[in-house]
């Protein structure tokens, strides 16, 4: 009996390794599976399948693009943190809205005394919007030509970067069409109201930063970006810098000649191209109003000072001296009513910018006023 039981516990022990290396090749192919599954998915898979929670720690980040990750969570903490009582986020990485851009630029000159205002008719863009966390880009595309059939195009691209201590915008839009004579005052186009010049073309690019000094309580992006909520209401002080080019070609020629305007002051001024850069320092003051029913209004004031180098091309010529430099005096403002509903959002804002050229026998603004209706979602 002795002998028996010895040979049993013999045999079982022979058995449990076996079956467990059974049990362990059994499950084996499942395991490889897996781990091939998980070699397969890379780190933008992953991040997709987190939500693009680029925190999550399932996510298998090269090196580099790990670094990368440190280095954003780092820049997050120091420029992008706010009261939480006046200042709360969204929840969401992603929004993507469209918007109904309508403008209308302005022109005028003063001609020793003498006023002539030139403008376009208000024209009818639609535009697209993409952000991601604190990226956005932009473009906005005429339809005047589906709806209107006028001559004016317009084609606007931006691209932003918002955080809580500061704002950073590049827009590039390039615009030509019918700009008509809207006041001559006491020159010989007196009598000319609302006819039309022969060409406008205006290219712009513009470059915008700015600091918000009251950072942990006021949130720009709650009125313009969309990415937070603005509990409570408060206002701040900003300062920047600005640079802008603008080349804006005007060609009266065919209207003079039509009327045989000889002598006139206005006739001096048959074809003119300006191409004008600015350096500005900007500084201003912009008021988040937190409404009830998750409204919010905002109004944002910032004048420029600064230098500004340009160069006139007279009746098609070219400049023959290096340009001129005055003083810049530029001024931006914008407004927003902005409403928010869980992950949708509408607004509307109202934007404004003009600029100021003085030079010997006369002087020339040029201003953009815009309106947009915004409608999107986070995501």
């Amino acid at each position: 009996m002795r002998q028996i039981i010895k040979n049993l516990l013999h045999i079982l022990l022979v058995l449990v390794p076996m079956g467990s290396i059974i049990d362990a090749q059994a499950q084996q192919p499942d395991e490889c599976n897996e781990a091939v599954s998980q070699r397969k998915d890379t780190w933008f898979q992953q991040l997709r399948q987190a939500n693009f929670n680029i925190n999550d720690n399932r996510i298998q980040y090269p090196k580099f693009l790990d670094f990368c990750r440190k280095v954003y969570n780092w820049g997050d903490r120091v420029f992008n943190s706010y009261d939480t009582t006046y200042v709360r986020g969204t929840g969401h990485n992603w929004k993507v809205y469209l918007h109904s851009h309508n403008w209308h630029q302005t022109y005028a000159y003063k001609f020793r005394g003498k006023p002539l205002v030139l403008s376009t008719d208000l024209n009818s863009d639609i535009g697209l919007n993409l952000n991601f966390m604190a990226v956005g880009i932009g473009y906005t595309w005429n339809i005047n030509k589906l709806i209107s059939g006028n001559n004016n195009d317009n084609k606007t691209f931006s691209i932003s970067f918002t955080c809580a201590r500061f704002y950073a915008e590049f827009v590039s839009t390039k615009s030509e069409g019918d700009t008509y004579i809207r006041y001559a005052g006491n020159t010989d186009l007196a009598d000319y109201t609302n006819h039309r010049i022969d060409k406008r073309n205006h290219i712009s690019k513009m470059f915008n930063l700015y600091y918000f000094f009251n950072n942990r309580k006021f949130s720009h992006a709650a009125a313009y970006c969309y990415s937070k909520y603005q509990l409570r209401s408060c206002g701040s002080w900003i300062a920047g810098i600005s640079l802008e080019n603008h080349k804006i070609e005007m060609d009266f020629s065919k209207i003079i000649s039509q009327n045989d305007i000889v002598n006139s002051d206005i006739s001096v001024i048959k074809y003119h191209k300006y191409n004008h850069m600015d350096f500005t320092l900007s500084g201003g003051y912009s008021y988040n109003l937190a409404m009830p029913h998750n409204w919010l209004y905002n109004i944002t004031i910032l004048p420029t000072l600064g230098y500004k180098h340009t160069e006139i091309y007279e009746d098609n010529r070219i400049p023959s001296d290096n340009g001129e430099h005055s003083l810049s005096l530029n001024c931006h403002s914008k407004m927003s009513l902005t409403y928010n509903h869980k992950s949708l959002f509408a607004s509307a804002v109202l934007r404004v910018d003009g600029g100021y050229y003085f030079a010997n026998g006369y002087t020339f603004v040029n201003s953009m006023e815009n309106g947009s209706i915004i409608i999107g979602f986070r995501f």
